[in-house]
Formats: C-alpha cells, sequence, structure tokens
C-alpha cells in the first residue's frame, strides 16, 4: 500500500487501505444480536464500551460491572458450585470434549473477534484455537485420572493408610489480559471448572467480546451457565473485588499488578493465587490457616533456592533455602498445605570454590 493509496486517517492513528468491494467490516461481525446474546448474562448497572485496534472504531457497547454487582456474580457463582462439583468428574469431562468440538466448528466465528479485538494476523489468532483446542482434548481425557484418589503408604505401612483427595477450591477469581483474550482466558479456566469450581472472569474490556464468545460456547456444550460468571470494567475498581472475594485467584498481567494482587490475598482467611506476569514465569502458592479452612489444598513447589553472595574473596557463596511449599497428612487422611519457613537454626548452604558442588 502506497501512501497515495491510503485513507487519510486522524492524527495518531495508523492508515487504512480501502476495504475491497464486499468485504465483511466490523459491523458485520459485531452485530446487535451477537451483542445482546453475548452480553446477557454479564451483572451490570453501568456502561461502557470496547474499540478494534485497526481503526479505533468502537465495537460494541457493554454492560460496566460495579463493587456491588462483583459479590451478586460471586454469590450466584458460590450456589451454582455445589450442584457442580456434585457432578460426577466424566460428565465434567464430557463437556469439555464437547467444547473442543464446537471450538473447531465454529472457529471462523471467533477467529473474526480476535483479529478486530487484538488486530492480529489470522494465523496468528489461529494459534489461540489450537492451543485452547488442545487444552479441552487433553483435560476432558484426563481429568478422571488426575482428580481420581491416590492412595500412599501411611506413617506406619502396617497401621496407618493416606488417601489423597482432590478437593475444589470454591469460586475461583480469574483476571484475564488482552493480548491472548481466547487462549488466557477460558484456556486457563478449563482445568478449574472440569475440577468442579465456579468461575467468576474479568477479562479485558477491550477483547472481552472473544472471551464472552467461548462462554457462551462452553455452555452450549453443557456448562450451567451459573457456574461462569463474566463482570466487565476498569481493572482497579473490579479487580480488587474479583481477588477479594473469590476462593483462588489466576491471574495474567504485569508485575505491578500482580503485586498488588499478591498483596491482596494476604490476610487471615484462606489464601490462594496462580499468578503469570509479565515474565512469564508462573509463581504457585497457597496456604491453608487450619484454624479456618482445614480441608485439604495442594501445593505446587515453590522456587528453588536463592544464592546470595557471602565472602566472595575467600571463594564461597552461602544460600539459605527459600520458603518451599509442603504438603502433610495424618493418618486420618486429613492434609495440611503450608510454607516451609526456614528457621534460625536452619543450615546454611556452602559451595566449595575446589568442587563447585553446595553443602549444608
Amino acid at each position: 500500500m502506497t501512501d497515495s493509496q491510503a485513507t487519510a486517517a486522524p492524527l495518531g492513528t495508523n492508515p487504512t487501505a480501502p476495504a475491497p468491494a464486499g468485504a465483511r467490516t466490523a459491523a458485520d461481525v459485531v452485530t446487535p444480536e451477537l451483542i445482546a446474546q453475548l452480553t446477557r448474562d454479564v451483572i451490570g448497572s453501568g456502561r461502557t464500551a470496547n474499540h478494534t485496534p485497526l481503526t479505533g472504531e468502537k465495537l460494541a457497547d457493554l454492560p460496566e460491572s460495579t463493587p456491588e454487582d462483583v459479590v451478586t456474580a460471586f454469590q450466584r457463582a458460590r450456589t451454582a458450585q455445589i450442584a457442580w462439583a456434585r457432578t460426577p468428574v466424566r460428565q465434567r469431562a464430557a463437556v469439555l470434549l464437547r467444547f473442543h468440538d464446537l471450538v473447531l466448528q465454529r472457529q471462523a466465528e471467533v477467529l473474526d473477534l480476535i483479529q478486530l479485538e487484538t488486530g492480529k494476523a489470522r494465523l496468528h489468532a489461529h494459534e489461540e484455537i489450537q492451543a485452547v483446542a488442545v487444552a479441552a482434548r487433553h483435560y476432558g481425557r484426563k481429568a478422571p485420572s488426575y482428580l481420581s484418589p491416590k492412595r500412599h503408604t501411611g506413617v506406619v505401612p502396617a497401621l496407618t493408610k493416606v488417601t489423597e483427595n482432590r478437593q475444589p477450591r470454591g469460586v475461583v477469581g480469574q483476571i484475564a489480559p488482552w493480548n491472548y483474550p481466547l487462549e488466557l482466558s477460558i484456556g486457563d479456566a478449563l482445568p478449574a471448572l472440569v475440577a468442579g469450581n465456579a468461575l467468576v472472569m474479568k477479562p479485558d474490556t477491550e477483547t472481552c467480546l472473544t472471551a464472552l464468545w467461548a462462554r457462551d460456547l462452553i455452555i452450549e456444550a453443557g456448562l450451567p451457565s451459573e457456574v461462569f460468571q463474566v463482570v466487565l470494567g476498569e481493572g482497579p475498581v473490579v479487580g480488587p473485588e474479583v481477588v477479594k472475594h473469590a476462593d483462588y485467584v489466576s491471574f495474567t498481567g504485569s508485575t505491578r499488578t500482580g503485586r498488588e494482587v499478591a498483596r491482596g490475598r494476604r490476610g487471615p482467611a484462606w489464601t490462594a493465587s496462580r499468578s503469570n506476569s509479565a515474565a512469564r514465569t508462573p509463581c504457585w502458592s497457597c496456604t491453608t490457616p487450619t484454624s479456618t479452612r482445614p480441608r485439604p489444598a495442594r501445593c505446587a513447589p515453590a522456587s528453588p533456592p536463592r544464592a546470595s553472595c557471602a565472602s566472595p574473596s575467600n571463594g564461597c557463596t552461602s544460600m539459605s533455602p527459600s520458603p518451599t511449599a509442603s504438603w502433610s497428612a495424618s493418618p486420618s487422611g486429613r492434609g495440611r498445605c503450608g510454607s516451609a519457613r526456614p528457621s534460625r537454626t536452619a543450615p546454611t548452604w556452602v559451595r566449595s570454590s575446589a568442587s563447585g558442588s553446595w553443602r549444608p
């Protein structure tokens, strides 16, 4: 495209080439009927809008959620989660397998939405289709074995036994970014849903139509609509409320916002989160105070020990073990998930300048 072929654009926006005759426009894809269908269950007493980065034009007028609306969404999800958790895991997994088939059958619909909302090329938008289809197929087939009870040897092998049971967290609060509106919204939500959790998702407003399309499709596949709630609005307004009321938080975004999410999860009550910040390094943490929620929880390993230079002059470096996640089970089978933090008597790890190996 030459400058003479480009359409004059407002200052600060990209020039656009004239659309070929008969080409579909944003208005052909995002119709009033589609907007009404996708937003029918969104709880919001205000109004907002999203726009396409391709031209800057408005795509849709949308409901905007308030903190009170977020509370309502969690109440609905919490009520629906009870029945969903009692649904046999194979029936929950079958929903994901049907969702997998529907995504592939109707991929053209969401490819249009992803392109309009993110400005991606169609090939790059299709990468999200592939990722979500693979995740749905994987958890649809493997969830029954992942979630089945597992036997372990007890503390006294002949006299005790331990059974590891997977329990739903409850209601998961998810904060999803704009750059992968399908893969990092519904793609991250699938394992939570098949495990028997309910979900309250806050997608980025500018790419929320893609996430809402995915919600509509998985409901068509058999998921109860009340189990999957969506709230829309500004991150500083809606985000803290999602973090506050959730039993578990899934977050993808900037490091700065991730720190705010972590601060919002601190307190005497149940605290759990899955964070994936801008560095693309997932961090898992969970804490279950036995005085408030003495139910089994699952910990994933924390980061490996961090090294710090103690005395570079003598060729040795000291390394104190970082906090690591731990799982303990009593003869009764109850588990406790916590953080094993080094005490004052914890050993110091020293690396030898000669061999390079670490020893306590």
